[in-house]
This record gives structure tokens, C-alpha cells and sequence, in this order.
């Protein structure tokens, strides 16, 4: 999937990373696979997001991480629109 669209879906939706997420990311997925390193900033993204919505939050940004997903009930593969 094209980094541009997990990035403009995370800028737009949750506000971007601040400069210390980066640093965390940065170091903790160093050495790691594309897949592993999208799935733990997913997770960074979901876990500063409000508690109410943190699952909704990382539904969304695994479905990105992973390509395949489930968002508010519906089942969505990426690869068919190109974003995988």
C-alpha cells in the first residue's frame, strides 16, 4: 500500500504523530518488516486516541496495516482499490 494514504489518513483523521511518536516508532521498529512497523504505529495512533473510540481508531489503521479489514461491520481487502 502507498505510505501517502496511511499518512494522509492518519493526519487527517487523528492529527499527525508528534516528534517524540516518531522517535518511539523509529527506535521500536527498527530492523522490522514494512507490515510490523504500519501495525505498531497503528497502534500508537489508537492508544493516544480518545478511550471511548480507541477500537474504531484501530480497526481503521489495522485495516491499513494489514491491507484487509473490518470497519463499522463491513469487510474491506485494500489491494482492490489499489492501496495495497
Amino acid at each position: 500500500m502507498n505510505s501517502a494514504w496511511r499518512c494522509a489518513s492518519m493526519f487527517v483523521q487523528n492529527g499527525g504523530l508528534k516528534q517524540s511518536e516518531v522517535a518511539r516508532i523509529k527506535q521500536a521498529t527498527d530492523g522490522k518488516s514494512e507490515k510490523e512497523k504500519r501495525r505498531f504505529i497503528a497502534e500508537v495512533v489508537a492508544d493516544r486516541s480518545n478511550p471511548r473510540f480507541r477500537k474504531d481508531v484501530l480497526d481503521r489503521k489495522m485495516s491499513f496495516a494489514n491491507g484487509v479489514g473490518t470497519v463499522h461491520g463491513d469487510q474491506y481487502e485494500l489491494d482492490g482499490w489499489g492501496l495495497a
